[in-house]
């Protein structure tokens, strides 16, 4: 009998051990396949005036504290070769995000309703969520807009997440921004609705640079959930944000 309870006590020990160094291990192999924690850090220095920086076509990244949280908001701003109303053009085009934005696999804006009938059906995938939606087109984000005021919506995503936390989908909530549009500044805020991310927030804003110009700044906040480190989440972050300019450069850059 007492033979037993040691076999299986030790049993029990054992799996805990494996499931701990299972993590672990799953937690190295993901800072090896990006980099190293240290080895592609992102230059978080903006110093007193980055204006010249910018000038010279550098994407600068920088991490910001959160208050009352343990989460870090992160921040890249870059500049781009056209008008912001061009810009802004772009930056509202969530239908399309998939086809130019950074490790996005779904995009699309939604209707109210859609978002009402979403909820209540509480779906535990992407794929469950699109079977939702069925074959109804998306709305455009025309058909919402109302120039030179702050207006809303929502939309639907799903973004690719390296191994071991897999691919992670949310509806999130905009609040679209023109009422400062006479001095050509916009701004897009959102805030999580659903989804398997236990965090999404954060900003576009669209300014004027010099001529013809454009600062382009993103913010976010996020928390994909699951086990892994909050500062590997950040290194992923890192990683990602200045392909979000890249991103919209390039998509300007295509419609000439």
């Amino acid at each position: 009998m007492v033979s037993s309870k040691k076999a299986r006590s030790g049993t029990v020990v054992g799996l805990v051990m494996d499931r701990l160094f299972g993590r672990l291990l799953c937690c190295c192999l993901l800072v090896f396949l990006h980099g190293g924690v240290w080895g592609l850090a992102p230059d978080f220095a903006w110093g007193a005036d980055p204006s010249g920086r910018l000038a010279a076509g550098e994407i600068i990244t920088d991490f910001e504290e959160v208050p009352g949280s343990n989460l870090k908001k992160g921040r890249v701003t870059g500049v781009v070769a056209a008008p912001p109303e061009k810009v802004w053009e772009v930056v509202t085009d969530a239908n399309n995000f998939q086809f130019f934005m950074p490790r996005m696999l779904r995009s699309r804006l939604l209707r109210q309703e859609e978002v009402k009938r979403i909820l209540q059906a509480r779906p535990n995938s992407a794929d469950a969520v699109e079977a939702l939606l069925g074959s109804a087109p998306p709305p455009e984000v025309a058909q919402f807009r109302v120039p030179g005021r702050k207006y809303g919506g929502y939309f639907f995503g799903q973004v690719k997440v390296p191994w071991p936390l897999g691919n992670r989908w949310y509806i999130i909530k905009l609040q679209y921004d023109e009422s400062q549009a006479a001095r050509h500044i916009y701004r897009c805020s959102w805030s999580l609705v659903t989804g398997n991310l236990k965090e999404n927030r954060g900003e576009w804003k669209v300014e004027p640079f010099g001529e013809d110009k454009t600062r382009l700044t993103y913010r976010v906040v996020t928390d994909p959930g699951g086990l892994v480190p909050k500062f590997i989440v950040e290194k992923f972050t890192a990683q990602t944000l200045p392909q979000i300019i890249i991103g919209v450069r390039n998509r300007l850059a295509s419609r000439r």
